[in-house]
């Protein structure tokens, strides 16, 4: 076993100056090619020219790479006139954009022209107020009307065209205004000229809101003097018609255009009276049958009188009922909210005032009504009384508990808004989301809610332009992202409020999505590093969907294919892997997407775009990616073919080393073992025996000469096959083995050529050797013929042979034989049953293109 090794070290250390001597002779080659490319003239001895010498060199690879440049600078040429062309188009249209902007503009300033002189001249006065009623602006038909010109109004109080009696009525009317934008309000007033003189006007007023949010008030007044005076015209006419008509025994009742009555006569108004007391009477039956509570209370708020209906939701008696205040029945919390209501109400603050109320039941339960107070004046102060309708509300109160209970068990953040902007419910999530305290939260100070919102926010203005953008279009629905001054971000959508087909109110709904942003974000800078690493991975990359068909490719497996990433991209790895592995390939997908295995490994070749053929390993595994539904197949190809070249020749030189010199060193030792056991009888015998052992030993010699020569790259020495194989032949016997049988059949040897020559010695050494050591057979042979266009060698015994079933010990004899077969394109067979002996053949087809390579 140390030989081989120490063959080893020298093989390397010869085969490292081998490299460095071809190295320096391909210099030379290249150094004399670049020196006679051009060739040159040959002259004899006399000095005539008699020939040319010249070199002739390969230029495909470099024509193939001036044919992919042409074909590159065409495509990029190509391109160039396409986006060329797009551009031009894109000129073009910018240009008819351009002019349609200019037709737009110039239509728009005619437009503009023509509501400029529509509100200079039309017959009605505008003015353009601010919210403390200073004029902003004001048309001329309006300050010709007073008998100002426009720049004597504007930047003064509108109070100054009204008489001083009139002036507080004006404001309070102007901030009655403000207070109820996009509401329309009007009026009849009076206003003073310039000259002193008075004219009756009808107003109509709507404040709004600009693009700045500063609120406006616009107003519209109609000249209506004409019609006063001629109203009072005829009232004093019609004097004298009102004094016969009330005198008169007839009932008369006057009707205005619309029907209603508007004046009566004496007769008219006992006919009413007795109207009235049968009214009195139905009213007095609705009452007492009304499905609601109606109660008539003293200012104080003693019950004075109470329907059926109240006392039955309460479970008092009337009597009870009367003994006691509406204080007595209010819950606490309650109280202090409706004695204010009805102060507001008993100083003339408000006509009646509504609210929700508990009220304590007789079984000291408590109820929630609907209170609804009004004050009825009776001709003085002290006959005045209070009338109540109350109506039981408990169901609806516990259906709106459950519903505040849902809205603050949802994660959202809800606030709920009527028409007028005005907060009408939020949950508890909405308040801890927007950092909103109790306080704030119980005031309804819309004002300071939203501006304490809009104070957390990056961008205010957008937050508050989209809320009066919307309540400008209540119909519409609204989703955007709110982003925070702490770095939180919400996601914020609003829809419109509908009961029964009307827009109520709006619903806005805040989600807080910060870790959801972040997470997006942080898998954003993940997959950006990602693509990073597999677009620079030392190893090819390649992302297979369910269809088998590239979605992604690295630049490395683009360098190891040879091919472009828009090549791979959309194509099966059948463009680069070679035909005869592809069957091995497709199994082992096939399996992984249908979930037989989750990752796989396998070694194939791969056909370069070059066509060269290079030796590539394949990892494949499962991965998932956002936007590919099912799974995708990862797999990391790097290249062997280096490895896999020095296995080969690793290969060949253990089978050499086992074939050729084991064999022969083994061969020798049977000899001189044979040789000494034949000394004792016979020394011509012994004698015969140690020649041959130092006959064999010389060819050993001869053998590891050829074999350090083909190590080294120099041609071995050529031997006659047919003496060799007799020399090997003679050989392998041992002290009680007969010689081997030969049999060469003509014209065999003619086809025979030195490959071929080296591995059928080969084989036979190593099958002759294991005959002697295992097989303990009387007659071996060795056949050589030519048999259906093959050249076939058989070596065969009559020994114990075996059982070709049974699993054998670990040897390379014949797996080395089999090898050298398939080297020469052969096939190799053996046929063996126990105490049937063994044979060996090896079939070499006689192809011209493969047996003389």
């Amino acid at each position: 076993m140390n030989s081989p090794l120490g063959i080893d070290d020298s093989v390397s250390a010869e085969l490292t100056q081998l490299r460095r001597q071809v190295a320096d002779l391909q210099q030379a080659l290249a150094q004399s090619e670049q020196d006679h490319r051009l060739g040159r003239a040959l002259s004899g001895e006399n000095g005539a020219i008699s020939g040319m010498v010249g070199t002739v060199e390969d230029i495909t690879a470099r024509k193939e790479s001036e044919l992919a440049e042409q074909a590159i600078q065409e495509r990029v040429e190509a391109r160039v006139r396409e986006r060329t062309a797009r551009l031009e188009c894109a000129v073009r249209e910018l240009k008819q954009e351009v002019e349609r902007r200019q037709q737009a503009e110039s239509a728009l300033q005619a437009s503009a022209q023509r509501y400029q002189f529509l509100y200079e001249h039309n017959p009605f006065m505008y003015f353009t107020l601010a919210s403390d009623g200073i004029v902003l602006s004001v048309n001329r038909f309006g300050a010709e009307q007073l008998g100002y010109q426009a720049e004597d109004l504007i930047g003064h109080s509108i109070v100054q065209v009204f008489d001083s009696s009139e002036r507080q009525t004006a404001l309070q009317r102007l901030m009655a205004c403000v207070a109820k934008p996009y509401t329309l309000l009007e009026w009849e007033t009076q206003k003073i000229r310039k000259d002193g003189t008075r004219l009756w006007v009808r107003e109509r007023a709507r404040a709004i809101h600009d693009h700045m949010g500063v609120i406006l008030v616009l107003m519209a007044c109609e000249d209506i003097t004409e019609r006063k005076r001629t109203e009072k015209q005829r009232q004093e006419t019609t004097r004298p018609l009102h004094t016969l008509v009330n005198g008169s025994a007839l009932p008369l009742v006057g009707l205005n255009r619309e029907g209603r009555v508007v004046s009566w006569n004496q007769a008219a108004t006992r006919l009413i009276e007795s109207q009235i007391r049968e009214n009195e009477a139905r009213w007095r039956a609705l009452y007492e049958h009304a499905g609601v509570g109606i109660a008539q209370l003293t200012l104080d708020g003693r019950f004075l009188r109470v329907n059926p209906h109240l006392c039955k939701i309460l479970g008092y008696p009337s009597e009870a009922m009367l003994e006691r205040k509406f204080q007595d029945l209010a819950h606490p919390d309650d109280l202090q909210a409706s004695l204010a209501h009805l102060a507001e109400l008993l100083a003339g603050k408000r006509h009646s005032f509504s609210m929700e109320k508990r009220y304590r039941r007789i079984d000291h339960t408590w109820l929630w009504i609907d209170f609804t107070v009004s004050l009825v004046h009776a001709g003085s102060r002290d006959q005045a009384y209070l009338n109540a309708v109350i109506q039981s509300i408990d169901d609806r109160k516990q259906s709106y508990s459950l519903l505040h209970a849902a809205m603050n068990s949802v994660a959202d953040g809800l606030l709920i808004i009527d028409r007028q902007g005005k907060v009408t419910s939020a949950n508890q999530r909405f308040l801890s989301l927007w950092n909103i305290s109790d306080e704030l939260a119980e005031c309804q100070d819309d004002d300071a809610l939203i501006e304490a919102v809009a104070d957390q926010l990056q961008d205010p203005q957008a937050f508050l332009d989209k809320i009066r953008e919307l309540y400008t279009h209540p119909e519409e629905e609204s989703f955007d992202v709110l982003c925070f001054k702490d770095g939180r971000v919400f996601e914020r959508h609003s829809r419109p409020q509908i009961l029964e087909g009307e827009i109520v109110g709006r619903v806005w709904t805040f989600r807080d999505v910060t870790e959801h942003k972040r997470a997006e974000e942080a898998l954003r800078a993940s997959e950006l590093r990602l693509q990073q690493f597999v677009a620079e991975a030392p190893v090819g990359l390649c992302i297979l969907d369910d269809n088998w068909r590239a979605i992604s490719a690295n630049k490395a497996l683009c360098e190891l294919t040879g091919y472009e990433k828009e090549e791979i991209i959309g194509s099966t790895y059948a463009l680069y892997t070679h035909p005869e592995d592809l069957s091995a390939n497709i199994l082992l997908t096939d399996e992984f997407f249908r979930g037989i295995r989750s990752n796989y490994s396998y070694e194939n070749r791969y056909i370069r775009k070059s066509g060269e053929i290079i030796w590539v390993s394949v990892k494949a595994t499962r991965i998932e990616l956002p936007g590919h539904e099912g799974p995708l197949l990862l797999s990391a190809v790097q290249d062997i073919t280096e490895r896999k070249l020095a296995l080969e020749e690793r290969e060949r030189l253990s089978r050499d080393l086992h074939d050729n010199l084991l064999q022969a060193l083994y061969a020798v030792g049977m000899q001189l073992e044979a040789g000494k056991l034949a000394m004792k009888h016979s020394a011509r015998r012994s004698k015969t025996h140690m020649s041959q052992a130092v006959s064999q030993l010389n060819n050993l010699m001869v053998d590891v000469r050829r074999f350090i020569a083909l190590l080294t790259k120099r041609p071995p020495t050529e031997r006659n096959f047919e003496h060799a194989l007799n020399e090997l032949i003679s050989s392998m016997t041992g002290a009680d083995q007969t010689v081997p049988k030969l049999d060469i059949k003509s014209p065999v040897l003619s086809f025979v050529t030195a490959q071929l020559a080296e591995q059928f010695l080969s084989i036979t050494r190593e099958a002759l050797s294991n005959s002697m050591r295992h097989a303990c057979a009387s007659h071996r042979w060795v056949q050589l013929s030519l048999i259906d266009n093959s050249i076939r060698l058989v070596i065969g015994d009559n020994g114990v042979g075996f059982l070709q079933t049974r699993r054998r010990r670990t040897g390379h004899g014949l797996s080395n034989m089999a090898a050298r077969a398939r080297h020469v394109f052969g096939t190799f067979t053996i046929q063996s049953a126990p105490k049937r002996g063994t044979i060996i053949t090896v079939d070499v087809p006689l192809k011209k293109e493969i047996v003389y390579e």
